[in-house]
């Protein structure tokens, strides 16, 4: 049977869409480029590190960074070809340089995470994983230095969505828009790779403006959480990258 993938969930809130704009404006050198090529094809591919989701993604990226824009979809393509079209169409908006920074960047987060996911074999820490030349000095610098919920109102479907707004270091910074419902299944995915405890925030039996309000503090206070858990966590896994290649 085939083995499971190590890494099980797609990084802090990163959805597809926030990724491609935080890739904007970023440029990547070629050397940093083939040596994120290689760590895909040379440790994650062999190892079965990375979850199709994940796959995706860096196909996309590798892509547009190679061929550039997707060509016009012909005739019925089958689930898979599909959806790998969809992926490399969704970042045509992209130079052939921000999609390297892209796929780089991508790399890194998905090295990182799937290096504190792999648990220890005989006592001994996993094999580091080589980063790219020219890659940021830490994994956390990818993560948002601030996140916290900004607004919320109604979805034109009527849910209840909250506005997050995040801020990296860099100067670089996302807003997109959450149900609460995305805040659980976040926590229960990444509950057991950061060895999170319960959901802080209580479900209702129905959503009301007061509710809402009191929430955007109780899931501010979360993410803030959060992020400092995930920080230390891929902190650790750079401490451990970097001995191990000493």
């Amino acid at each position: 049977s085939k083995a499971r993938p190590v890494l099980p969930v797609l990084p802090l809130m990163s959805t597809w869409a926030d990724q491609i704009e935080a890739a904007r404006g970023q440029h990547s050198d070629v050397a940093t480029f083939d040596a994120a090529c290689s760590w895909v094809q040379d440790v994650a591919a062999p190892q079965r590190l990375l979850p199709d989701a994940c796959l995706l993604r860096l196909y996309a990226a590798f892509k547009q960074a190679t061929v550039g824009p997707a060509p016009p979809r012909s005739g019925q393509l089958d689930p898979k070809k599909r959806a790998k079209w969809q992926a490399w169409d969704a970042v045509r908006s992209l130079d052939k340089r921000e999609a390297r920074h892209l796929y780089c960047t991508l790399v890194t987060q998905f090295s990182a995470a799937a290096a504190a996911a792999t648990p220890t074999r005989g006592g001994q820490p996993p094999t580091p994983t080589p980063k790219p030349t020219s890659a940021p000095a830490a994994a956390t610098e990818l993560l948002p230095v601030t996140s916290r919920i900004l607004s919320f109102g109604p979805s034109r479907s009527g849910a209840v969505v909250y506005r997050v707004a995040s801020r990296w270091a860099g100067g670089g910074s996302v807003s997109t828009h959450r149900r609460f419902s995305d805040f659980r299944t976040l926590h229960t995915a990444l509950r057991s790779p950061l060895s999170l405890g319960e959901f802080p925030c209580a479900r209702a039996p129905f959503q009301t403006s007061a509710l809402a309000a009191r929430r955007v503090g109780e899931l501010s206070a979360y993410i803030s959480s959060l992020l400092s858990t995930a920080c230390d966590a891929l902190a650790a896994a750079d401490g451990a990258g970097a001995a191990g290649g000493g």
